[in-house]
């Protein structure tokens, strides 16, 4: 049943609009009385590899033949190895062919040179699948691959099989890495160009891979179906990105060196389906965030959350490298652990007039919705900005404590609505403007202090803490 299955997946990609099911497609099959034969080609092992000088280090126990151009290498001694390294040349002269017969049980970590029997391989036996041959065997998982063919051909995949490291390759062919649901770790060599449509598609197990400087082309859903990749960095050099590179890689975050989407990439390269991959452009990095990221943009820097998703206490700057933060994205949805926050300023902008709420950060789209403020949250501290803008914490109800800088000259309306979680605030001497409602909801039980003055300046609206505003809070003045 399961072969059928892909059977059905490979009518679907080579023809998209056809839709077979499981059962139509038994049917065909036996209406045509396909069989398929895969031809295996039969090493002859030659000696038993020594380490020697002339080539780079590879593993006790494999077998080198000498063939035209180099030496191919089969598995010999070698096949209950946990590790096995496969070097680019042996003796002075290249690896230019790999056998099918890596049967191999205990395999955890493989170093090639490069995907399938050979550099110049095509169709099926440029597939990595193919160096494990076609016969089952036990500690081997069957996995279909397809090459973009329209029948798959099963090889047998050690299942303890999880990193791949990739030391010669210039380019991934077509489903190169297909299926290959057990893998978590693919290293790539630094002289890959090209990565073809559907090279990673369904590595459900995939958590890191790293796309080399040199890459020039990722084709047609090259990571569809990634589920378990969480980050990748696309570098500068990308100029040609197929359509649905990404789908299927819920909340993925993409770190792209270009400053913005360029004209090669498809207007569909990041997927198509909800949850939609987080897009940072301009990461100037070469390595995946371990804290905040920073991207250059109009008079300072922007900054989003990056690797701090599950951090419990996150302090934003109010500059960086020289240069002031201007921007906070709104990436910031996932921290659920979130306990104290510091931001320079409320929103999306330094003393911005619009998105001026603290839940924008969290993902919400208008104030009514900073519901979107982790409840996991506690403590707001303000350092920067010179007003609090309207509707800045309305409802943020979960909070117990908010600082408001010495900076701060103006509180928006309705600023601190229904913040029922405070006891107290302090309102600093700077401000010198306060909008309408700015407290409503506010009970006796709750503290507004005043600092330095004894009676609210011209600035501040004559309805922003009475009663008819709703307001019944304790007012300290001089406080």
């Amino acid at each position: 049943m399961k072969f059928f299955e892909a059977i059905s997946k490979g009518i679907h990609k080579v023809f998209p609009k056809l839709f077979l099911s499981v059962k139509q497609v038994q049917i065909l099959v036996a209406v045509l009385a396909v069989v398929v034969v895969a031809s295996v080609s039969i090493p002859i092992a030659v000696s038993a590899a020594n380490k020697s000088k002339g080539g780079g280090e590879y593993s006790d126990g494999l077998l080198f033949s000498s063939v035209s151009g180099g030496y191919k290498v089969s598995v010999g001694s070698a096949k209950n190895a946990t590790e096995i390294i496969i070097p680019s040349t042996y003796k002075g002269k290249p690896v230019v062919e790999i056998g099918n017969d890596f049967r191999c049980p205990k395999l955890e970590k493989l170093t090639i040179p490069f995907v399938g029997a050979s550099p110049q391989a095509t169709g099926y036996d440029a597939l990595f699948g193919y160096i494990f041959g076609t016969e089952g065997y036990t500690g081997g998982g069957e996995t279909y691959q397809f090459n973009g063919k329209l029948y798959p051909v099963s090889y047998y995949i050690p299942i303890s099989l999880k990193t791949v490291k990739l030391t010669n390759a210039e380019r991934l062919g077509v489903g190169a890495f297909e299926n290959c649901d057990n893998l978590k770790e693919i290293i790539l060599s630094s002289g890959i160009t090209t990565i073809s449509n559907w090279a990673f598609e369904d590595c459900s197990s995939l958590t890191s891979v790293t796309i080399p400087s040199g890459v020039k082309t990722i084709g047609d859903s090259a990571f569809y179906n990634c589920n378990s990749l969480k980050a990748i960095i696309i570098p500068n050099n990308v100029t040609k990105v197929g359509c649905y590179v990404f789908s299927g890689c819920p909340g993925i975050k993409i770190y792209c060196a270009a400053e913005s989407k360029p004209s090669g990439w498809d207007s569909n390269w990041d997927g198509y389906s909800y949850p939609y991959p987080v897009v940072y452009w301009g990461y100037g990095e070469s390595t995946l965030p371990t804290g905040l990221v920073y991207s250059s943009v109009s008079g300072g820097y922007k900054v989003s959350v990056g690797a701090l998703t599950n951090a419990t206490e996150i302090t934003i700057p109010s500059s960086y490298n020289g240069k002031s933060v201007v921007e906070i994205g709104s990436d910031f949805g996932g921290c659920a652990n979130l306990k104290k926050l510091t931001i320079p300023f409320v929103g999306a902008t330094l003393n911005g007039t619009s998105s001026t709420y603290l839940g924008y950060i969290f993902g919400a789209g208008y104030y009514s919705q900073n519901s979107y403020v982790p409840a996991s949250l506690k403590n707001v501290i303000v350092t920067g900005g010179t007003s609090i803008g309207d509707y800045a914490f309305y409802n943020c109800s979960g909070l117990t404590s908010i600082t408001i800088p010495n900076n701060v000259t103006s509180i928006g309306s309705d600023a601190f609505d229904y913040c029922s979680g405070l006891t107290t605030i302090t309102i600093p001497y700077s401000v010198t403007s306060i909008g309408s409602y700015a407290f409503y909801g506010w009970k006796a039980t709750q503290t507004i202090n005043i600092k330095g003055r004894s009676s609210a300046p011209v600035g501040w609206l004559s309805g922003w803490s009475s009663w008819d505003s709703g307001c019944s809070a304790n007012i300290v003045w001089n406080a």
